[in-house]
């Protein structure tokens, strides 16, 4: 019955997902997240990981999709 579907908007859908979760990360105020941070280091805005995590993710469903 579900044979016949295109799966390319399941793709496309869980791709906007993650795009979508690494922009709403971005939302979060920058002295929000660095709040109990020893210092104010650029490596240490958690932010920038999760854009990254998000990027790597993307990469690899992208390869294997």
């Amino acid at each position: 019955m579900f044979d016949d579907l295109p799966v390319w908007p399941a793709y496309a859908f869980s791709a906007l997902l993650l795009v979508s979760l690494a922009a709403g990360s971005l939302l979060v105020p920058r002295a929000e997240v660095l709040r109990g941070a020893p210092d104010r280091a650029h490596w240490r805005d958690i932010r920038l990981w999760a854009v990254a995590l998000v990027a790597v993710q993307l990469g690899i469903y992208w390869v294997f999709s």
